[in-house]
């Protein structure tokens, strides 16, 4: 946000309608953020890909890979009942 000069402290008229679209663009900003994080991970996953298929890279251990492109790098964790 602070590329595009966009005040996020504080609002000279924190009216109901300014409050409500700058919660809209900070909500658009974070999907961007998310959207930039999924496609990097993608890019370089094929970078990998490519560089195995030309003999640079030794063959990863072929797992779930849908599950590395649609993660959102976050996890869950579960807890052992004892």
């Amino acid at each position: 946000m602070a590329e595009l000069g966009v005040e996020t402290q504080r609002l000279i008229m924190p009216t109901r309608t300014n409050v409500d679209t700058l919660d809209g663009v900070l909500a658009a900003g974070a999907a961007l953020v998310d959207m930039k994080r999924q496609v990097d991970r993608v890019e370089q996953e094929l970078r990998t890909l490519r560089a195995q298929r030309e003999g640079y890279v030794a063959p990863l251990h072929r797992g779930s890979r849908s599950e590395s492109v649609t993660s959102t790098g976050t996890s869950v964790v579960t807890r052992r009942q004892e």
